[in-house]
This record gives structure tokens, C-alpha cells and sequence, in this order.
């Protein structure tokens, strides 16, 4: 729960849009789907000190247990210290059809 709502918190700081991206990752994570979720492959980057301020080709296509671009499911754990709204909202999400 805290891993998702880390990346519902980076995601959005729009707490009305919580619920909505936490329930598009809970589907693609139903479906088997990458999350591609650009904050964890940010993330990455900065984990391995190459993070500029922009998301490049490498950073997709990097090998990192945190990019999601490449590996299927949540990551490792959490890339960041997520709020009440985000934690709520990884909790229950909301009910969509958007993946």
C-alpha cells in the first residue's frame, strides 16, 4: 500500500486525481501491465546520479529494479513518503476502465 501510494503522491499533487491514478495502477497491475510511471523511472535516475531534470531514452529503457518502463508490477518499495490522500486513495481507488 505505501509503495502505490508513493507513486500516486508523485504522480499528482492534485488530491482530487488521487484516487483516479491510483485506480489506473491498480489496473495495470490486475492486467499483468508495466505501470509506466514516469516519478519511478525518475527515481532511478537520481538514485544512479543522472537525473537532468528531463526523462531520456536511457531512462526507459535502463535495467533499474526501480523503472517501470521496463519491469512489470510495483517496485522494489516506496520512492517517496506518500500523504493521507495518497494513502487513502491506494486504499480504495477508484472504480475505472482507464489503464
Amino acid at each position: 500500500t505505501v509503495t502505490l501510494a508513493s507513486l500516486v503522491e508523485k504522480e499528482t499533487s492534485v488530491d482530487t486525481e488521487r484516487k483516479l491514478v491510483a485506480g489506473v495502477y491498480r489496473n495495470r497491475l490486475e492486467k499483468g501491465m508495466k505501470l509506466e510511471c514516469d516519478p519511478t523511472t525518475i527515481y532511478a535516475a537520481l538514485l544512479e546520479n543522472r537525473y537532468d531534470g528531463v526523462i531520456h531514452r536511457s531512462d526507459l529503457d535502463s535495467p533499474h529494479p526501480y523503472n517501470t518502463y521496463r519491469h512489470p508490477g510495483l517496485p522494489p518499495g516506496p520512492i517517496a513518503n506518500p500523504g493521507r490522500a495518497s494513502l487513502a486513495a491506494a486504499r480504495q481507488p477508484a472504480e475505472t476502465e482507464y489503464i
